[in-house]
Order: C-alpha cells, then structure tokens, then sequence
C-alpha cells in the first residue's frame, strides 16, 4: 500500500467540521482504500456513537433519541432505513452466528449487539464478511489482482 493522498469530509451532519481522510493505493491489485477513523461511518456524516445509540433507544422501545437537530434526525432516520433494508443480507451473511431464525430489524440489532459496540461489529462486518452495517459497500468488494 502507498498513500495516494487524502480528501476531506465533514465530520458531523451540521457541516461546520471537517477532518482529512487519508487515502492509500495498492499497487498489486490497484484498489483505493480509505483509512476513516473507527467513530465515523462510510458514507455517511453521522458518527457511530450516534448511530449506536439511536438504535438501542429505536430498537428498545421504538422511540429513538430525544434532543436531536432536524439534521441529525434525517440522518438517523435514513441509516435505520438502511439497516432495515440490509437485514436479510446481514442474516445470510452471518448466517449462524444469528440465534433468531428470519430475525426482523429489532432482533437483527440485539444479536449484533452481543458482539460489543458499534466500532467492534463495524470491523467484524468487515473484515469477515466484507460488508457494513447499513449497505454492501463497493469499497469492501475484492478486485481482482494486476497482471504484473
């Protein structure tokens, strides 16, 4: 891997703060990797503490989180719908490490829950399964090598 550069993305819905994302190339297989810190998401200007939260109180009682800009919930609200419409990927995927057989959202989000925070089943989406909470990312798809 050699650092090809960087870009800039805000870091919160708001749009005041901004943070550098590093960017790397590898030079076997010519993919571009984008090295976000373990508090941001992919895509998406809300952090993972947030989203974390907001889906415990979601899946819990179904009201969500309280005290939130108009931004903030917009966001929220697409990455539950995200989630709901990624559910039946994330259960093939995981397929036995789920207790619940055809679990829903809620349950889906309990099960994911038994695997620590966000940031940890964030990283074992990824790593293992080559996918993410919210979507399957191209970023996260294998490319095939270079003929060098």
């Amino acid at each position: 891997m050699h650092k090809h550069g960087s870009y800039e993305r805000y870091r919160k819905p708001d749009g005041v703060e901004k943070i550098a994302i590093e960017v790397f190339r590898c030079v076997l297989c010519g993919q571009y990797l984008s090295v976000l810190p373990d508090d941001m998401l992919p895509y998406r200007p809300i952090g993972v503490e947030e989203v974390e939260q907001h889906f415990d109180a979601e899946y819990a009682d179904g009201k969500g989180l309280s005290s939130l800009t108009e931004i903030e919930k917009g966001c929220l609200t697409r990455a539950v719908k995200s989630f709901a419409q990624h559910t039946q990927s994330l259960c093939t995927k995981l397929g036995q490490m789920i207790k619940s057989i055809r679990p829903g959202t809620r349950e889906l989000w309990r099960e994911l829950r038994r695997f620590g925070r966000l940031k940890e089943i964030l990283r074992m989406l990824a790593e293992k399964f080559k996918t993410s909470l919210l979507r399957d990312y191209l970023c996260l798809k294998p490319t095939k090598a270079l003929n060098l």
